[in-house]
């Protein structure tokens, strides 16, 4: 059975995340094994953009390391086998380019959605 998660919120709870992202879980259900690829959608495709910032939190005294690395994330997902998908569409609104996205992660046209849609069993929305 293969399954393919589409993710399109991005960075909620940050300091909730840190641990525990939805990335995570993906990598997570990859291990038990399952067969799970994933496509980021509208404000998630910016967790496929290379040298992506990393910013921290500061109260009073107290820094709090706030965003996972999502980055590395892709990159272990990437190198377990997942397939990363964004769509072209995405990331002409948020104004990214292609060449800005890590290598391995794939940008399809919206026209290509239906036929990516009919390979997989089940298809999760988180």
């Amino acid at each position: 059975m293969r399954s393919l998660a589409i993710v399109e919120r991005a960075y909620r709870g940050a300091i909730e995340e840190q641990y525990a992202h939805v990335l995570w879980v993906v990598h997570c259900l990859r291990r038990v094994p399952e067969e799970i690829d994933l496509m980021l959608r509208t404000p998630a495709t910016l967790y496929a953009c290379q040298n992506q910032p990393h910013t921290q939190l500061q109260i009073g005294r107290i820094t709090l390391d706030t965003l996972p690395r999502y980055e590395s994330t892709i990159e272990n997902l990437l190198s377990d086998g997942v397939k990363v998908y964004v769509v072209k569409d995405d990331c002409n609104r948020l104004q990214i380019k292609v060449s800005q996205l890590m290598q391995g992660v794939c940008a399809l046209e919206h026209e290509q959605l239906p036929q990516i849609f009919e390979e997989y069993d089940h298809i999760w929305y988180w």
